[in-house]
């Protein structure tokens, strides 16, 4: 088996995919937006809530937007968590 980066499956490989200098600043840049978001009034109007987004968001509430954010942030853990069982499969046949 393969990574989409053309590696083989392994441990190292995976780890070295999730950790990226350009996967990290990703998500760095997700998480000060989410902070920007955390920080609005509850009620922040929607220019509001969008001014902080970035330019493709469709979320128009500061409680959708965090979900958002967070839906994204498990989405990550999950395919981190898949890529490394699936590595420890490989590596243990």
């Amino acid at each position: 088996m393969h990574l989409p980066t053309g590696d083989l499956l392994t441990p190292e490989s995976v780890e070295a995919l999730i950790n990226r200098p350009d996967k990290v600043r990703h998500r760095n840049e997700i998480f000060a937006t989410m902070e920007k978001v955390r920080n609005l009034p509850d009620d922040a109007d929607v220019l509001t809530v969008r001014s902080v987004l970035p330019p493709d968001a469709r979320d128009t509430t500061k409680k959708g937007a965090l979900r958002a954010f967070e839906k994204w942030f498990a989405d990550f853990e999950q395919y981190a968590s898949d890529l490394r069982v699936a590595a420890d499969f490989t590596t243990s046949r």
